[in-house]
C-alpha cells in the first residue's frame, strides 16, 4: 500500500504535518504526493523527506479546463485514478489530516475488502448536492434521500478489484464532465463535488460496502491527549489545524 496526498503552497504546512504522523507512525510508509501548486523551495525541503515522492505531471492531455480549477476537485479523481495504474493498493488521504495511529488495521481492512471507505460528514447526502449532478449522471436525486455522504478525503483501492473496477473508473470519466462534478450555481454550501459523485457511485454499485467510520475522527476530544500514543481513530481530519506532527520528519 501506498499513501498518496495532493497539495499546493498553501496546504504545505497540512502536509507537512500529514507527512510527520506517517514517518512517526509508519516510518517505512512510502508517500507520493501530487504537486498542485508547491512552490521550489517547498519542492526542494519535500525531496529531503524520506519514503516521499513527488508527481509534477498526471492530467490527462487536452483536459477539460474545470479539472484545473482547485476548487471544483476534479484534480482528486484525476490524481487517484493516475496513482492506482501505478500501485497494487493505495489509500487517499487529504493533505490537512494526520494519522493517530499505526496503519495496520487500515491497511488489513484494504487489503482484506479490497476498498476502503468511510462516512460520517452527513446524514442525507441530498441536502448538500446539486440537482445538476444527479442529471448528469442519469439518476434522481430522491432515490438517495436519507442515504450519507461517502467522504473524499480517505478512500482506498486495490489495482483491479471491484472497486476500481465499479468506483474508480466511472468516478474518474464523471470528473472530466463539468455539467457532473461542478454544475452551473454549485458551490461548496449546496454541493459536495467529487463526494456526491463518490457516493453516488457506491450506493449504485454491487459493491459490498462497509463504511469504516470508526476508523476516522473530525473531533479533537475524540483523539488520545497524547498525540504520540494511539488513539483508536486512526485518522484526524485535522483541516490543517494540527501541528503535532510537523517535527517528525525523517530525511532521506
Amino acid at each position: 500500500m501506498v499513501i498518496i496526498t495532493a497539495a499546493n503552497s498553501p496546504y504545505f504546512w497540512g502536509l507537512e504535518n500529514l507527512v510527520g504522523s506517517i514517518h512517526f507512525w509508519a516510518p517505512e510508509q512510502q508517500i507520493i504526493i501530487y504537486n498542485l501548486g508547491l512552490n521550489k523551495d517547498f519542492i526542494e525541503e519535500i525531496n529531503t523527506w524520506k519514503n516521499t515522492s513527488i508527481v509534477h505531471r498526471f492530467l490527462p492531455k487536452d483536459v477539460p479546463e474545470h479539472c484545473k480549477v482547485i476548487h471544483y476537485y476534479a484534480w482528486k479523481p484525476l490524481a487517484i485514478y493516475h496513482a492506482i495504474q501505478h500501485h497494487q493498493s493505495l489509500l487517499w488521504v487529504d493533505a490537512g489530516s494526520d494519522f493517530r495511529a499505526p496503519l495496520t488495521e487500515l491497511q488489513g481492512h484494504l487489503e482484506q475488502d479490497g476498498h476502503f471507505f468511510v462516512q460520517g460528514q452527513d446524514l442525507d447526502m441530498t441536502l448538500m448536492s446539486h440537482d445538476g449532478c444527479y442529471k448528469a449522471m442519469n439518476t434522481k436525486k430522491e432515490y438517495f434521500q436519507g442515504k450519507q455522504h461517502f467522504a473524499g478525503n480517505l478512500q482506498g483501492y486495490v489495482q483491479n478489484g471491484k472497486a476500481h473496477t465499479l468506483i474508480l473508473e466511472p468516478l474518474y470519466r464523471y470528473a472530466l464532465n463539468r455539467n457532473c462534478i461542478a454544475p452551473t450555481g454549485c458551490n461548496l454550501t449546496n454541493h459536495r463535488f467529487d463526494q456526491t459523485i463518490l457516493s453516488i457511485l457506491i450506493y449504485q454499485s454491487e459493491l459490498s460496502v462497509v463504511p469504516r467510520t470508526n476508523l476516522l475522527s473530525a473531533h479533537r476530544q475524540e483523539l488520545h491527549p497524547d498525540p504520540e500514543q494511539p488513539s483508536s481513530a486512526i485518522v484526524y481530519t485535522a483541516r490543517c489545524s494540527s501541528e503535532e506532527y510537523v517535527d517528525q520528519i525523517l530525511e532521506s
